[in-house]
């Protein structure tokens, strides 16, 4: 019975969650890839954003959707810039050992001037005790554009999957468009709009301000369940450290660590 009710419980979350991606980020990582500085986990939201990272970068990204342990989410990335390009690679695990979803995502993005490109192979399975496993492959293509120094834009395709008990449902993409706009050294603001078949299509914006040279904070919202979300973070010399936290009107507060960093100089 704990099984089949943390199933239901994990199918509503999916339901309700930010997007149906399978690499999970919260919405400050996927705005903040318009950044000409950007996290290193905002990759996984738009592979383009790979192309402006010079130095090798590592991050890791855990939670508890909701304050519930049988519901964490753990995101690990790395990025390496060569002269053929850049490369990335993820790995997500959520749920427990009754039942979870694991992936593996492989990236490769490259500059062509102002315009960057970026494509993503992903792998994600689902286990659940007392069923049939189940499994997908599938596909980001992602493209930005700097306008200027200060304002890039966006857009991002995903063939996404849907998971059925003991079977695979027809695939469906997901569309993703945003832009961010530095407003100075200290200020950004960011926009995404996503949109797939299961749902209406909303919004999600972040308002990222950098103080005292080495702390950061963060507020957003999504439109597609009403969530709100913020965060402070501090960062010194390469390390990066990141407390974040998001509440949905209805399942309560997620708590979030991230932290990441440079390799070398």
């Amino acid at each position: 019975m704990k099984t089949f009710l943390l199933a239901i419980s994990l199918m509503a979350v999916q339901a309700f969650g930010q997007t149906s991606q399978t690499f999970f980020v919260q919405p400050a990582y996927s705005t903040l890839s318009y950044r000409q500085h950007i996290p290193a986990l905002s990759f996984t939201a738009n592979q383009a954003a790979m192309a402006r990272i010079t130095q090798p970068v590592a991050g890791v990204y855990g939670e508890q959707r909701y304050g519930l342990r049988e519901l964490g989410m753990y995101t690990a990335a790395a990025i390496v810039p060569t002269r053929k390009g850049v490369f990335g690679g993820s790995v997500f695990y959520s749920g427990s050992a009754a039942f979870h979803t694991q992936g593996l995502g492989i990236a490769y993005a490259r500059s062509l001037g102002k315009t960057h490109a970026g494509i993503q192979f992903h792998y994600a399975g689902q286990r659940i005790s007392g069923y049939e496993n189940n499994s997908r492959m599938g596909a980001d293509i992602a493209l930005q554009y700097e306008v200027s120094k200060e304002f890039i834009i966006g857009f991002q395709v995903s063939q996404e999957g849907m998971f059925a008990m003991g079977k695979q449902s027809r695939s469906t993409p997901v569309y993703r468009m945003g832009g961010g706009y530095q407003v100075s050294d200290d200020c950004y603001i960011g926009v995404e709009m996503i949109r797939n078949k299961l749902q209406s299509a909303f919004l999600q914006s972040v308002m990222h301000y950098s103080f005292m040279d080495a702390f950061h904070a963060w507020a957003g919202y999504s439109s597609g369940n009403g969530s709100a979300s913020g965060g402070a973070g501090y960062t010194k010399g390469k390390l990066r450290v990141d407390l974040n936290v998001s509440y949905h009107p209805f399942l309560g507060f997620t708590p979030g660590v991230g932290i990441s960093k440079v390799m070398k100089p």
